[in-house]
């Protein structure tokens, strides 16, 4: 007897792990755009502390966090809810404003969890092009919204793409359609240095989210945020469980925003230091690459899945893209000076 399931979890696909069975640990890892470098002193500190106490058999409280989140976003604890990473944002966000049958629009290509989550939920995903060049067309995305349009998302800087989106624009989407909940996904804010946070005060409707996997390196631990109006947080916060977020990524995070100068340094180097480096190289070799205001570049290639064999026999990953608009391309995510030397020299091979 066939267990019933509802139709649109039965109708999913399970979400395709890129390494194909790979243990990552063993390669360099530039397939996922996170940061490589060992965690700093302070954050192993806050790690063995924890295993020493107690604490490591108690269940996990986030409440101390808060107040240094706060403080480092520049909003009210009450303005933020910490997720099992931002995926688990994504999913309390959906679960939170769609509905089966509802729809969702969002930018194509971009961040495919967007999609994934609103197939099992049973909703509608509209895809909204990008423009030939995959820079971000405001104006096409305004035409698709529809009266049935329900959740509209924006990924900024975009992943894979690297896409930046103006704050005008942003500003221009979260006012005209006030009505509908509005995501930006901020995963990649760090590297960008561009936020849609001044246009909290006055859009209600807009939710942020961003993470500690890429530039605080936290990627294991699995730590992401909620930034809204303090309405919409204390009704997200009902679908988030009581133990979601684990006690290492509360005592990473803690120790992370009691002193960002790692964070900030490990960023100085990618975006002043290993972006030029690997750009000159694209440039010299005359490999195509789109502009990126995240910390990783799109790279066009003819032989693309030649390059990719390639470089997983030297031992490196990289991102092979599946969406048919950018099936020729590989997502390179930035590392420091020394493993972006050894991309490019395997490049060259």
């Amino acid at each position: 007897m066939e267990i019933p399931v509802l139709p649109p979890i039965r109708a999913a696909s399970v979400f395709p792990r890129m390494w194909d069975g790979k243990d990552r640990a063993h390669y360099l890892r530039l397939d996922l755009s996170e940061a490589i470098t060992p965690p700093p002193p302070g954050v192993r500190s806050a790690i063995e502390e924890l295993l020493r106490s107690t604490r490591f058999s108690s269940y996990p409280d986030e409440t101390s966090l808060y107040p240094l989140l706060s403080e480092y976003v520049g909003v009210s604890p009450s303005q933020l809810l910490v997720t099992n990473g931002s995926d688990h944002a994504i999913q309390i966000v959906l679960r939170a404003f769609l509905g089966h049958s509802q729809t969702i629009q969002a930018m194509d290509p971009s961040f495919p969890i967007y999609a994934h989550v609103a197939r099992t939920l049973g909703v509608n995903v509209r895809c909204i092009p990008l423009a030939d060049d995959l820079s971000f067309d405001a104006a096409r995305y305004k035409r698709g919204v529809t009266r049935d349009t329900h959740l509209l998302v924006l990924v900024n800087p975009n992943n894979p793409t690297g896409t930046a989106i103006a704050i005008d624009d942003i500003h221009a989407i979260v006012s005209e359609f006030s009505n509908i909940p509005v995501i930006v996904d901020e995963a990649y804010f760090e590297y960008s240095g561009v936020s849609a946070l001044e246009l909290l005060p006055e859009a209600p409707n807009l939710i942020i989210l961003r993470s500690f996997s890429k530039a605080f390196g936290l990627a294991g631990l699995r730590l992401g945020y909620i930034v809204a109006a303090s309405e919409l947080i204390e009704n997200l916060a009902k679908l988030r469980l009581p133990f979601d977020v684990n006690a290492f990524a509360i005592a990473a995070a803690k120790a992370h925003l009691s002193n960002l100068s790692s964070m900030k340094e490990y960023v100085r180097e990618v975006l002043d230091v290993s972006k030029p480096l690997l750009a000159a190289f694209l440039n010299r070799k005359k490999i195509s690459y789109y502009p990126s205001a995240a910390n990783f570049l799109l790279l066009k290639l003819k032989n693309r899945d030649a390059v990719v064999e390639n470089l997983s026999e030297s031992g490196i990953l990289v991102a092979p893209q599946r969406h048919p608009v950018i099936s020729d391309t590989i997502r390179v995510g930035l590392a420091p000076e020394s493993e972006m030397m050894r991309f490019i020299q395997a490049m060259s091979d």
